[in-house]
């Protein structure tokens, strides 16, 4: 409520102290300005995750090698008047421990899920955009990074799965060498235990 408050006062003195702003935006334009700066049903989709997990982590450390399996736990919340899911996981990979930061949240300017993403595996940030396919009810992100170990921007995906609120199944794929797939390089499965 307090959030609402200030963002109506910051509009009220935008609008005030430049008559010619307030002017150009009509009433029904200024409700549908506010309505994009609340939170909808995407928003709520994501809510129903929160609470603490456990969690198994699927990696592989080359594309043509067998996959390992390492424990962790993660905790997701709603951040920011429930506009962000903040999903923080703590697990195990290649004998180091590994914390990582994912913020996922639905940008209802451009009607697209956004996602995040830190990890004490390197010193750089990884971010994607998608779309949400009702019917599989998977979100399929996508973006680019560079990557040193191939010495080219890759395209990536990155999968999350809707279908079962007390359960998470999220995988990271990478681009094949030829382009032609997405090939999965992590694969994260969760239940939840609170």
């Amino acid at each position: 409520m307090k959030i609402h408050h200030m963002i109506l006062t910051f509009l009220a003195v935008t609008l005030l102290n430049n008559p010619t702003l307030a002017q150009e935006y009509s009433e029904e334009q200024m409700k549908e300005l506010y309505e994009m700066m609340n939170p909808g049903a995407e928003h709520d989709m994501l809510k129903q995750y929160e609470g603490d997990w456990a969690l198994e982590y699927e990696y592989r450390m080359g594309m043509d090698q067998e996959p390992l399996t390492s424990p962790g736990e993660g905790k997701i919340e709603m951040i920011l008047g429930n506009r962000f899911m903040k999903w923080s996981s703590k697990g195990e990979m290649m004998g180091q421990q590994v914390e990582s930061l994912m913020i996922l949240g639905f940008d209802k300017r451009i009607k697209k899920f956004t996602i995040y993403g830190f990890d004490t595996m390197g010193t750089y940030a990884v971010s994607a955009q998608g779309e949400q396919d009702f019917e599989a009810g998977i979100i399929t992100f996508e973006g680019t990074n560079y990557e040193p170990a191939f010495n080219k921007v890759m395209r990536y995906q990155m999968r999350f799965n809707t279908n079962d609120k007390d359960k998470i199944d999220f995988s990271v794929l990478f681009e094949s060498p030829d382009g032609k797939e997405f090939l999965p390089v992590v694969k994260v499965s969760g239940i939840r235990v609170e």
